[in-house]
């Protein structure tokens, strides 16, 4: 997003982001039905334009298709809270509204208008939509390729282009205020929803401590054990850290964990995937829907990370560098409170690789067929 934000604060932004977008988009193509419905008949009026042209019908009929389906589809998306499908239908939405549009406003000023409806179109892609930079730099380029065609089909004046990319400039400037004023009103009710539940984060690292990743993770298993769906609980814990604190302070201890958590969480990167620090040295991740070699794959790629970083460990450590050991559980739950064996299985499992000499990964797929027994 380029806001300045950390990694789980653009997260949860863009989430907010892409419901506020929905909704807005919604409430556009509503008034786009109607909008368009008054063009076409408008058109139609004899002596209102020169003549309606076959391509201002075009673009009417794909203007009120386009509506009509965002109506439909972007509805459905928000009432679910699928932010996938809300994000898909957003964009798509907006890229074809602007081809008609443009395609609109061309037929018209070729029928004898003076592109008095390309405000319209620029306002609302500046003001409405919160786009990313990347995303409204394709917009953007659009509109300036369209300034060109246009007025060079139309035989315009320098005076016209000047109007024009004044009109850009003046409508872009605003539109990135506005954009920024929404970002921070969303940041600053998530901060606030924060300080409610600041007993639920740790203050070291900014993560979720136990207590908030109980009750997030409480949420997630339910629906797990509805859909019948996997669910995973990754283990982490950094090889000695005592030594590491007794060689360099706790300081350069508490800066090493840090680290830690910036790279797991940063590993970790779905809407669903929730992070915790548990105590000391440990960290915990929950993550659903993934089978349990992309679960160990992710550790291991985690547990490369952190020995890649060639951190230098404390006097008398097992290994030269710091490093992870991991343990992993993996299944489908039967009820809520099978997590909490998750938990205690992927303790088990880290005590295992702590037996192989630290710094490795173990993972037991099988491990759920235990708790099906009242499947059975």
């Amino acid at each position: 997003m380029g806001y300045g934000f950390n990694r789980q604060e653009e997260r949860r932004v863009a989430g907010r982001l892409t419901l506020v977008n929905a909704k807005r988009t919604l409430l556009v193509a509503l008034a786009g039905v109607l909008a368009t419905l008054i063009l076409a008949l408008v058109y139609n009026i004899p002596g209102v334009v020169d003549g309606s042209s076959n391509l201002i019908n075009i673009s009417l009929l794909g203007l009120l298709i386009i509506n009509g389906a965002a109506v439909f589809f972007e509805k459905s998306a928000v009432e679910k809270r699928n932010k996938r499908n809300m994000s898909l239908i957003t964009k798509v939405y907006w890229v074809f509204l602007e081809a008609f549009m443009l395609v609109l406003i061309y037929g018209d000023a070729a029928a004898g208008g003076h592109l008095g409806l390309y405000p319209i179109l620029l306002g609302l892609l500046c003001f409405v939509p919160v786009f990313s930079t990347v995303e409204k730099a394709y917009y953007l380029i659009l509109q300036g390729l369209f300034i060109i065609f246009a007025n060079i089909l139309l035989n315009s004046s320098v005076s016209d282009y000047v109007y024009l990319v004044i009109l850009n400039g003046l409508f872009i400037g605003a539109g990135i205020r506005m954009d920024r004023k929404v970002v921070s009103e969303i940041v600053a009710a998530e901060r606030a929803k924060d300080a409610r539940d600041l007993d639920a984060i740790d203050k070291l690292t900014g993560l979720l401590n136990r207590k908030g990743f109980d009750k997030r993770t409480g949420v997630a298993s339910e629906a797990c054990v509805r859909s019948k769906r996997k669910m995973s609980l990754l283990l982490f814990d950094i090889d000695e850290l005592q030594q590491y604190n007794n060689s360099f302070g706790s300081d350069r201890g508490n800066f090493l964990i840090r680290q830690i958590a910036q790279i797991i969480q940063d590993m970790c990167k779905r809407d669903s995937d929730i992070v915790c620090r548990e105590k000391g040295g440990r960290f915990l991740v929950y993550m659903d829907g993934r089978d349990a070699l992309y679960v160990s794959e992710l550790a291991d790629r985690i547990r490369a990370a952190v020995e890649g970083k060639r951190i230098n460990h404390g006097r008398r450590a097992s290994h030269q560098y710091v490093t992870l050991s991991v343990g992993i559980a993996t299944g489908i739950p039967v009820e809520p409170s099978d997590i909490d064996l998750l938990c205690n299985d992927a303790e088990d499992f880290l005590f295992e690789a702590k037996k192989y000499g630290r710094n490795s990964v173990v993972c037991d797929e099988q491990l759920f067929g235990a708790y099906n027994r009242k499947a059975n």
